[in-house]
């Protein structure tokens, strides 16, 4: 699914496209490289205000029902930290090593193809969805 979305963004298919993966059609989704793909920084918010609201109902905090909120604040620099030593830095190491970025970025300008790997860009630019009860295939137009 991430995939789709980031196709949707890079390209001119409609956003309504998103819904019909959903629906009872099969589709056949290509896969998004995992490089990347990084949770920066987990929200908590809404659970934090509803846990929030349960504990003011509460007589103390020793209640079995009690629950703390979530707060990653304090470890914030340990946080940043490992994010560097350990992910970015291996991103960039795995982009350096496959290109990864250039290739990318290519799929959707397709101007400068002499210094891609054009293999790896020919694999990504076939990718197509298709509805297998629908009688066309539904593309993921360039720009």
């Amino acid at each position: 699914m991430v995939c789709v979305a980031v196709l949707a963004c890079r390209t001119n298919t409609p956003s309504d496209i998103i819904d019909a993966t959903y629906g009872p059609s099969k589709v056949v989704v290509p896969k998004a490289p995992a490089l990347g793909l990084l949770l920066e920084r987990p929200l908590f918010e809404n659970y934090n205000k509803k846990v929030k609201e349960a504990n003011e109902k509460l007589s103390s905090s020793d209640d079995p029902a009690y629950r703390p909120i979530i707060n990653f604040d304090p470890y914030q620099d340990i946080i940043e930290q490992f994010k560097q030593d350990q992910i970015y830095s291996r991103m960039r190491a795995q982009e350096s090593k496959e290109a990864t970025p250039l290739t990318l970025d290519n799929i959707e300008d397709d101007e400068d193809k002499e210094n891609v790997d054009t293999s790896k860009l020919a694999e990504m630019e076939g990718y197509k969805l298709y509805y297998c009860n629908c009688p066309h295939a539904v593309n993921f137009p360039k720009k």
